[in-house]
């Protein structure tokens, strides 16, 4: 529960990742483990990719994509992207083979890892959010209806994209909204719209605060209620993560 507080009054941890580029062409990695998925994005292109959340095996990238430039052939883990300004990828694979993606507004893409060269053949520049899953497919604990998020508060936490023990969640909470009590597994989140909040803990504890727009976090699994105390709506993409943390 530490770690969900430092997101108030000051920007969530930093973390990302740009696996959107470069998944739509590749087969899944089997393993997804730190050793073999180290590559920094930010380094190998760092005009496209902006570093912000990197803890626990999972990593957020601001992505900026503009028409023609491209991305050295890199290997990536299983990684999730959300499209903020839509547009056109070419992937090219080592064999030399091709494959072109159209990636659309706010939608979400779980994509399993691979490697390949990037290129934006459109015209428009990419804008969107990669988020890298560094951790093997196994799934860390049962589904629970009764307390999971979607499942308890369907009208706030909206399903985008839900498959590979990685599921994307869009939270929107609506002046003065409260939730009922929920659990989340490990997740890493990116503020869209900010605004003040209350966290109320499982033994009713409670913890004022501010997401911060453009803000991004990683954290642990947890039980909480939240509510709105903010005069306008705060929107926060969620990235949840059902899977153990790799055994160095």
């Amino acid at each position: 529960m530490n770690a969900l507080k430092s997101i108030l009054k000051q920007p969530l941890l930093a973390a990302g990742i740009m696996t959107l580029l470069v998944s739509g062409c590749s087969s899944p990695a089997e393993n997804n483990t730190a050793k073999e998925m180290n590559q920094s994005l930010e380094q190998l292109a760092p005009n496209v990719f902006k570093l912000k959340t990197d803890t626990l095996g999972l990593r957020c990238f601001e992505v900026t994509f503009k028409a023609g430039d491209s991305i050295p052939m890199n290997e990536f883990p299983d990684n999730v992207l959300y499209v903020i300004e839509p547009g056109t990828i070419e992937y090219t694979r080592e064999d030399g083979s091709k494959v072109t993606s159209e990636f659309i507004k706010d939608q979400a893409y779980i994509r399993g890892g691979g490697r390949a060269f990037s290129k934006n053949i459109g015209n428009t520049t990419i804008k969107g959010l990669v988020f890298q899953i560094i951790r093997p497919n196994e799934a860390e604990m049962p589904y629970d209806a009764n307390k999971d998020a979607a499942s308890v508060e369907p009208s706030i936490y909206q399903v985008l994209a839900d498959t590979n023990n990685i599921r994307v969640i869009m939270a929107t909470y609506q002046p003065g909204q409260t939730s009922k009590l929920h659990r989340h597994p490990d997740y890493i989140s990116y503020v869209l719209e900010g605004g003040k909040t209350e966290i109320i803990e499982k033994d009713g504890t409670k913890q004022n605060g501010e997401l911060i727009a453009k803000s991004s976090g990683v954290f642990r699994g947890s039980e909480h209620v939240f509510k709105n105390i903010d005069t306008m709506a705060w929107k926060v993409l969620m990235i949840e993560v059902n899977r153990k943390i790799a055994t160095q």
